[in-house]
């Protein structure tokens, strides 16, 4: 994605799609490492999330950042800088990072998990209802 063709609107308009979606990911990236009581990087990522929906819902091609935070309500500076990545290079490296960093920490668990934690014993009584039945035989 090295640029935008404006004549081609309706594939630019589902780029700026892409555009939000990537910005929406790295948003919920963030959301799901914030620590308690943040509120600095809460309101950063509300402030992401309201740039994304203003740049899904552009009724223009977005051909740069700095376009879209003149033309956008909800689109500043940080998330400019995004969206002139995403037009560069076609990804944001943050949600890259966060994305591996996420997987690292997921084999490094299971394997740990897997090495130091005996299987769940077998249920101790018989299933009294439907309920606790599809629990046992689901585990």
């Amino acid at each position: 994605m090295d640029h935008f063709d404006a004549a081609d609107t309706g594939g630019t308009l589902e780029r700026n799609r892409q555009i939000a979606a990537l910005i929406t990911a790295l948003a919920d990236m963030e959301r799901a490492a914030i620590q308690p009581g943040d509120s600095n990087a809460f309101w950063k990522i509300q402030g992401k999330m309201k740039a994304a929906d203003a740049i899904a819902g552009a009724a223009i091609p977005l051909q740069s950042g700095l376009q879209a935070s003149k033309v956008l309500k909800g689109v500043g500076a940080a998330t400019a800088t995004l969206v002139d990545e995403i037009i560069k290079t076609g990804t944001l490296a943050a949600l890259v990072e966060k994305v591996r960093a996420a997987n690292i920490f997921m084999v490094v668990h299971r394997a740990h998990h897997r090495n130091t934690c005996p299987p769940p014993p077998p249920p101790s009584h018989p299933p009294n209802n439907n309920r606790e039945a599809t629990r046992a035989t689901w585990g």
